[in-house]
């Protein structure tokens, strides 16, 4: 089944619109002047344009959904997903790869059951208006030189375990 034309072609119904055949292919914008690519092999329906495609649900959901995979892929511009309330993605695994990752939100809260691992090939700078709190039943800091810069106010007790310790004190 192809339903295409020069000028304009109507299907409607205030009904049920039944469609069976082996392969849908509907095509706007590519007649006259060019013959639409051919579907790819295992392709049951094809939707194709030359400009924008826009489906529009008024009342209720537009739902996708495929038994293997679904893709999406703007080739040579943006894409935006919006919503107005909350916006999921449930997988066993995501990966996501780009130039640059930014988050913008009036908070971020991450939790795992299991570890979390931030590694960077360049460096990593935390930088809080407010209070940095780090709370664990241990905290490590493993690395060449650790400095506090400027001064710093320390509460409790620091035992340091450890060959060398040089400490300047004031007052006492």
């Amino acid at each position: 089944m192809e339903i295409a034309g020069k000028d304009a072609v109507f299907v409607t119904t205030t009904g049920l619109l039944d469609v069976a055949a082996h392969q849908i292919r509907v095509v706007r914008g590519y007649y006259p002047e060019y013959e639409p690519p051919p579907l790819n092999e295992g392709t049951t329906i094809g939707l194709m344009a030359r400009h924008d495609i826009h489906l529009v649900s008024v009342e209720h959901c537009i739902l996708a959904c495929a038994h293997k995979n679904v893709i999406a892929t703007a080739h040579e511009g943006d894409m935006h997903l919006q919503a107005k309330k909350v916006m999921t993605a449930r997988a066993g695994a995501i990966a996501a790869s780009a130039g640059s990752v930014t988050v913008e939100a009036g908070s971020v809260d991450v939790h795992a059951t299991g570890n979390i691992t931030i590694k960077a090939d360049g460096d990593i700078t935390l930088d809080a208006a407010g209070m940095l709190t780090l709370k664990g039943g241990n905290v490590v800091v493993d690395g060449g030189t650790l400095r506090v810069v400027p001064n710093a106010t320390m509460e409790g007790w620091l035992s340091v375990a450890d060959d060398v310790i040089a400490a300047a004190v004031k007052g006492g």
